[in-house]
């Protein structure tokens, strides 16, 4: 959070924006949390405004960063009850639009004294929270800074032992189709990218199952390795046309992973296209995927469309 913070602060938060389809980001966080919530009695639910049927040009890891951190929050704080999301067309310029978020839960809320403060870094509501539930007093800065990002404002309404409600806007662009319109591929074929055998490097149980279920959904077969090392065993034996590789593992992580598997010459996978999939938005990120041999990242939660996409351009570059 610190260096998050500290990279937003010196404008080091490079926006890479393209199609984005809100209800896809908006459906992806509430059902990465609901995976993670299962042990919990909460009930999520999400809405989005009928009237935005249209995409937007934007970037896809700030608006997913900025619902992360805030649903985060709410599951955090929240031992039962309801967690919900809405999004809502508030002004339609033309080009542009404003859109509203809320996200709201039924959890321990924030006492009124402390509301002026939240957004603050380094704080939290009270010492007891801290002590009880942990955490830095960085997320909401960090919002705060992302949704300005966007000419947006964030704001909270909360009361102790009845909730907390966040309310934030985004000034967003819509999606021109004659600009780069995206083209959702043929998962088996992207022109001359045959997709056919995935593997997937991947410690966390959850991410495992989401990405199992896509691809089962596409008729692909994979394997799953859940750290570097046994990634490196599967590509002995195995011929992979992909690999969705997670930056953060124990034993080995995906950039020692992926400069193993670049560097082998022996290795039948040395040359194929490696996907990182991360949750963090820092450029910095970014650029080490790249540099070690990634050829594309995705920030962790994706939609289907968003991995479809990069699969198309896998396909046009072959």
């Amino acid at each position: 959070d610190i260096l998050d913070l500290s990279k937003i602060e010196a404008g080091k938060v490079e926006l890479n924006e393209k199609e984005v389809d809100i209800r896809e980001v908006v459906k992806a966080v509430v059902q990465t949390y609901s995976f993670k919530s299962i042990d919990k009695d909460i009930s999520f639910f999400f809405e989005v405004d009928e009237r935005i049927d249209f995409p937007f040009f934007a970037d896809p890891t700030i608006i997913n960063q900025i619902l992360l951190n805030l649903l985060g929050n709410a599951v955090k704080f929240t031992e039962k009850g309801r967690i919900e999301i809405t999004a809502a067309l508030v002004e339609d310029h033309g080009e542009s639009c404003l859109v509203q978020f809320q996200v709201s839960d039924t959890g321990i809320g924030i006492p009124t004294d402390q509301l002026k403060t939240i957004f603050q870094s380094f704080k939290q509501a009270n010492k007891e929270t801290k002590l009880k539930y942990g955490g830095t007093g960085l997320g909401l800065s960090i919002v705060k800074q992302l949704v300005e990002m966007y000419g947006g404002n964030i704001s909270v309404e909360s009361e102790e032992k009845e909730g907390s409600t966040f309310h934030f806007t985004l000034q967003l662009k819509k999606f021109d189709q004659t600009r780069d319109g995206l083209v959702s591929p043929a998962i088996k074929s992207a022109g001359k990218f045959e997709l056919n055998k995935v593997l997937i490097v991947e410690d966390n149980k959850l991410n495992q199952q989401y990405l199992t279920w896509l691809l089962e959904k596409w008729d692909i077969t994979y394997d799953v390795a859940n750290h570097g090392m046994e990634a490196l065993k599967f590509i002995e034996k195995e011929k992979y046309d992909l690999i969705l590789m997670d930056i953060r593992m124990p034993v080995m992580d995906g950039y020692e992973t992926t400069i193993r598997i670049r560097n082998s010459v022996q290795n039948q996978n040395s040359t194929i296209p490696i996907i990182a999939l991360t949750a963090s938005a820092l450029v910095d990120e970014k650029a080490r995927a790249i540099e070690v041999g990634m050829n594309h990242h995705l920030t962790k939660p994706f939609s289907p469309e968003q991995l479809k996409a990069i699969l198309d351009g896998l396909g046009s570059q072959a």
